[in-house]
Order: C-alpha cells, then sequence, then structure tokens
C-alpha cells in the first residue's frame, strides 16, 4: 500500500524539479506567513496560543493548554534549523499553523518528551533501522475548524518545513498524532506510514514517517487543488479496494 502511494506520487512528478523556497510555480499565498525562528511580534503569538488553545480542547485531545505553557512549548521548539508557518484566516489572527525542525535521532526523543508526556524510547532505534539519521520533524500541524476545507490549507503548512529539508539534504519527515485525528488518513494519502506506538493518557500514539517526501514536495509546489484531489482521491479509491478485498 504505502509503495504504491509512493509510486504514484513519483509518477505524477517524475520529471518535476523541486524548488527553493519562494521559487516554486505555485507561490505561497499572502495570508500564510513563514518564519524561522520564534516570532517578535506578541500580536502574532497571541493568536497563535489562542488558535492552539481552540484547536486542542477539541476532540479528540480534549486538552486544557493555558497561553503561558502554549508559549513556553513554542520557544523551546522553535530553535537550530526550525521552521514556523502561520495562516491568517477571516475574523481570526491565527486560523492553522505548523511548526517543527531539522532533527538527529539522537535528540529526538528528548524532543518529543515534554509535548507528549513521556519519552517514546525505542522510537529512534526504529528510525535508526529504516537508514534514518536525520529528519523534518513537525511538532505541530493543525487548523482551526473555521480554516479547513480543500487541500490548500495543509499544502501551504506542510510546504516550507519539506522545503528547508530539500535545502538542507533531507528527505524524511515525521511527525505523531492519535488514530482517531482525522490528520492521520489525510497523512496516509501522502505517503506517511505508521513506524511507531505508544499509549498515554488513554490515548493511542502513532508515529508516521514519509521516508521520500521529494514527490510530496514538489506536488505541493506544482498541483492545483483540483489535481491534488484527484490524486487523493484516485489513492482512497484503491485503499478501499485493498479493505474489501481484505474483508471479502
Amino acid at each position: 500500500m504505502y509503495r504504491l502511494i509512493q509510486g504514484t506520487l513519483r509518477a505524477v512528478t517524475f520529471r518535476l524539479p523541486a524548488y527553493r523556497p519562494g521559487q516554486s510555480p505555485i507561490r505561497l499565498p499572502e495570508k500564510f506567513s513563514v518564519f524561522s525562528r520564534y516570532p517578535d511580534d506578541p500580536m502574532i503569538l497571541f493568536g497563535l496560543a489562542n488558535a492552539y488553545r481552540a484547536i486542542f480542547s477539541e476532540p479528540p485531545w480534549n486538552e486544557n493548554w493555558p497561553i503561558e505553557k502554549t508559549l513556553a512549548k513554542l520557544q523551546r521548539e522553535l530553535a537550530g534549523d526550525c521552521f514556523l508557518v502561520v495562516m491568517r484566516g477571516e475574523g481570526s489572527l491565527v486560523s492553522g499553523f505548523s511548526w517543527g525542525a531539522l532533527v538527529s535521532l539522537e535528540h529526538l526523543e528528548s524532543r518529543i518528551e515534554p509535548a507528549l508526556g513521556i519519552r517514546p524510547v525505542g522510537l529512534a532505534e526504529a528510525l535508526r533501522k529504516q537508514g534514518t539519521e536525520r529528519l523534518v520533524y513537525f511538532d505541530e500541524l493543525a487548523v482551526l475548524e473555521s480554516g479547513r476545507g480543500g487541500p490548500d490549507p495543509v499544502r501551504f503548512l506542510l510546504r516550507p518545513g519539506l522545503e528547508l529539508g530539500h535545502g538542507l539534504g533531507v528527505f524524511k519527515t515525521m511527525f505523531w498524532s492519535t488514530p482517531k485525528s482525522k490528520i492521520v488518513p489525510l497523512a496516509t494519502y501522502m505517503g506517511y506510514r505508521p513506524i511507531f506506538e505508544v499509549e498515554h493518557g488513554g490515548k493511542e500514539i502513532v508515529f508516521l514517517l514519509n521516508s521520500d517526501f521529494l514527490p510530496l514536495l514538489k506536488v505541493t509546489q506544482y498541483l492545483s487543488p483540483s489535481k491534488i484531489v484527484r490524486v487523493m482521491r484516485f489513492v482512497s479509491l484503491f485503499l478501499q479496494g485493498r479493505r474489501n478485498k481484505a474483508g471479502s
């Protein structure tokens, strides 16, 4: 399944070059802002913290994040070769965001521990067996309900992190979530696959790895929303057919 998805993305983008930030044919819309460090603007920070608190108070997370704790998390995670993408929305200063960094395996588990609440012991070893030493790690990627719809919010929140990795010669990327989150099936259509699982606080947590995100990066740089939807629909129909065949 994973190989078919990756093969489909490679076939669609085979002859296309990958571009550096700001040079791709489909430009980043004005409502998206990209930062390479913790932003100085208190209005952006306030809007970002409020959006984060609102999104993670919803199911399946049902969490309570004080502003101070959210800002401390941001300050801790926006260091080194990092990125922050902020999406503005109508009636809200921030309606979506992503952030993360280029992380080596020796620092990965300790980076995840404060956010997850436990150290995912064994994750680094599982990744090392996949030939991974450094990857683009997404700490967060989320969109308020009012900003959801179509592929563009996820496309443009995802792309700057992938462009960072591409520019530094790293082509693997990972994030974690709960299988109950809507981002997990969506990530499967984008070439991610489960690599490690833990349980904490009554929630199942799955780590998803894309071991070659170059085709996905090209999709975000070249394809129109309608073409992205068609590719995802093809993958979805294939996966549904495989599930039906396995269940018969």
